[in-house]
């Protein structure tokens, strides 16, 4: 015999938490081993190879975006790490549409070395609202911000992923 419950939302036995729910509805994975070379033009953003699309049900949701993996970088430069909603551009180009997010010029993330080049593990989440039902497409983007030298992500070419985790957070 079997069984099947459908229900349209649960509720806490304690009541729903000031401000709401919390509950993940949906999870998307994403992830690329290309690695992102990104040259001279510091301060300019472009778009690694790491992205992922979701769905929200709800308009009301909010998409909890978590990157992970290893940039790499060389002496006497620093780097930094964004996320972009719905950018069209081609990966490895300067974003042109969309939507950068995580707030000032700072990203969300941002790293130096001092010394030879070296790999640093990296996780770099952000909690976005896009108020939308429509496929939403999030790609990492990196900015070399200072220095002379070139900054990688991920950190070794066709070896480890840089992995894009969306989590679709009920409101």
């Amino acid at each position: 015999m079997s069984s099947e419950l459908r229900v349209d939302k649960i509720i806490p036995t304690t009541g729903v938490p000031t401000g709401g729910g919390g509950g993940i509805i949906q999870i998307v994975t994403g992830g690329s081993n290309t690695r992102l070379t990104v040259p001279t033009n510091t301060g300019q953003y472009y778009n690694s190879y790491v992205n992922a699309t979701i769905t929200p049900k709800f308009n009301t949701s909010k998409i909890l975006i978590v990157g992970n993996g290893d940039v790499q970088c060389q002496a006497d430069t620093t780097g930094s790490v964004k996320f972009a909603r719905n950018v069209t551009n081609a990966d490895g180009a300067v974003p042109t549409n969309g939507t950068l997010l995580g707030g000032s010029s700072l990203g969300i993330a941002n790293f130096r070395f001092t010394a030879a080049m070296e790999n640093i593990p990296l996780t770099v989440m952000h909690l976005d609202s896009p108020g939308t039902t429509s496929a939403t497409k999030y790609t990492v983007v990196l900015a070399r911000t200072s220095g002379s030298n070139n900054i990688y992500l991920p950190g070794n070419n066709n070896q480890n992923n840089f992995n894009l985790f969306l989590f679709e957070v009920s409101a």
